[in-house]
């Protein structure tokens, strides 16, 4: 009966040597990055790290800084002629002209409830969308005015 014994070596050889893996399907789950409303910092695991600017919230839209999003994978770029943010993950292209009510996803156009912003220089996208496109979860959390991605 060293089988169960056998297996669970196995188990806990993987989990030592896949640190990302989750016992639902073996499948990685991609790090949770927060920001809180005003600060100028963000975590991703838990490490803070510095920004220079900070999320707010406008018309009951949270806005997060769109260079800071590839903590968490997403490649962003930036058109300074036409104000477009760009945004890349896998097979998802989404584009964001600063100032209008729509984005473009893998050449689709559609309409957005707030438009993004320039605010010190840098380009903040309503964290709604930013979820809706990539296929994440947004949780906020009132008691801290937090927002984890």
């Amino acid at each position: 009966m060293r089988k169960p014994c056998v297996v669970a070596g196995i188990v806990l050889a993987l989990m030592l040597v896949l640190p990302g893996a989750a016992w639902a399907g073996g499948k990685t789950s991609p790090e949770t990055m927060s920001f809180v409303i005003g600060q100028s910092s963000y975590s991703v695991g838990g490490v803070v790290h510095k920004i220079d600017v900070a999320p707010f919230i406008e018309n009951g839209r949270v806005f997060v800084p769109a260079r800071y999003l590839d903590a968490i994978g997403i490649k962003m770029g930036w058109d300074k002629v036409t104000s477009t943010v760009t945004l890349a993950k896998g097979n998802t292209t989404a584009k964001f002209v600063i100032g209008k009510k729509s984005m473009i996803v893998n050449s689709k156009a559609s309409a957005i409830g707030a438009a993004p912003v320039l605010k010190n220089k840098r380009a903040f996208i309503p964290v709604r969308y930013i979820a809706e496109t990539f296929g994440l979860a947004v949780k906020w959390d009132q008691a801290s005015h937090t927002v984890s991605i």
